[in-house]
């Protein structure tokens, strides 16, 4: 049987990019035993824009049966406290307490950092005989981008459901404009057998299974609205215990954004001995500055040698050189991977390149 609720915290279109990152599980708080007074977690918000319009900060936690809200905790993120409480707190039983969501507007206090770093530690603080234990943070922010446009719904709260239950949200997304269409949902698994299925917008069924917290997430191509997007607890057909899970996060968006688009050309591979030099131009195709940029060399499963790439403007070319001693492998290879790594809106990706490593002498 399904308890508890999700709420609408955004539904809006417009120009800019939606960014969210999370953390899932942390340390006992407060003062009872195997508990600290102080617990923390990092988490990674992509930053996509020099600007930012909503930024919420979301924190589950799991307790006993004799902690009600509201929780009396000191919630510090990147050294500012945080006390902006948006709504009141969410709350559904577990099968040996309760889990609970607060969420907070914090762009008052943290609008400068998240335009500035991708990493945020978060400390709450308790002093209390009933420990909390932290379950997720999730990091919420809509940046201003003329050159993006967006559609995100975005839901929080708590929802206990049991085997055989499922809970649907119908995300408003508008029509579709042509831009990449996912949803996510963060679930609270009891059991390690514990399985469930996530589709939205008639996806294909994204799948996890085991004991924790899981970040599901689906992408779809259907341009309707609503999407309808659905997680199913599936029914294994046997008891367990325990049984009760929690899902509190739904975020369903569209996003059309301009995006970074690298060649990789390999000029010349040069040989000296055991060393190595290879040398080519990065060049970028795309309509967006490609930056966070690194160059990885690879061999037998080593890797040989990295270097930092400066950002690379839309039309633009970078030219680099990379040096690399083969004398500490066992054998020398005969080829290598040269990988150029970059990061955009949270995913890291890569293009590579196979070498000939020559015997000695140029190539």
């Amino acid at each position: 049987m399904v308890t508890g609720r999700l709420e609408v915290v955004e539904e809006v279109q417009g120009r800019g990019v939606p960014a969210w990152g999370y953390a899932l599980g942390g340390p006992k708080v407060g003062s009872g035993p195997g508990a600290s007074s102080k617990g923390a977690l990092w988490l990674n918000l992509p930053v996509a824009g020099q600007r930012v319009e909503r930024l919420l900060l979301s924190i589950g936690v799991f307790t006993d049966r004799e902690t009600r809200p509201p929780i009396s905790w000191k919630l510090v993120v990147d050294g500012v406290s945080v006390s902006r409480e948006l709504r009141p707190q969410f709350m559904v039983e577990t099968d040996d307490g309760y889990y609970m969501k607060a969420i907070y507007d914090v762009k008052p206090v943290l609008a400068g950092r998240v335009v500035r770093q991708e990493s945020h530690k978060i400390l709450v603080f308790r002093d209390a005989v009933h420990p909390i234990r932290i379950a997720d943070a999730l990091l919420y922010a809509r940046f201003e981008n003329e050159k993006a446009r967006y559609s995100v719904s975005y839901y929080t709260g708590a929802v206990a459901m049991e085997p055989g239950d499922h809970y649907k949200v119908d995300a408003n997304l508008g029509r579709g404009f042509g831009g990449k269409r996912t949803a996510g949902v963060l679930v609270h698994s009891p059991y390690h057998d514990s399985a469930f299925e996530l589709v939205a917008g008639g996806s294909k069924p994204e799948r996890a299974v085991g004991q924790g917290a899981h970040y599901i997430e689906a992408s779809f191509s259907y341009t309707g609205s609503p999407v309808p997007v659905y997680l199913k607890y599936i029914d294994p057909g046997f008891k367990f215990y325990p049984r009760i899970a929690v899902l509190t996060e739904v975020i369903a968006a569209e996003i059309l954004a301009p995006a970074p688009e690298p060649r990789l050309y390999i000029e010349s591979v040069e040989a000296e001995g055991s060393k190595i030099t290879v040398r080519g131009v990065v060049e970028n195709v795309g309509d967006d500055v490609l930056d966070s940029t690194m160059l990885v060399v690879l061999a037998l499963g080593a890797r040989l040698a990295r270097k930092t790439l400066p950002p690379v403007e839309p039309g633009g070319k970078a030219e680099f050189t990379l040096e690399f001693d083969v004398s500490r492998l066992p054998i020398r290879p005969s080829r290598a991977s040269i990988r150029l790594i970059w990061r955009r809106l949270g995913e890291t990706r890569l293009v590579s390149s196979e070498v000939e490593i020559p015997a000695n002498g140029p190539s």
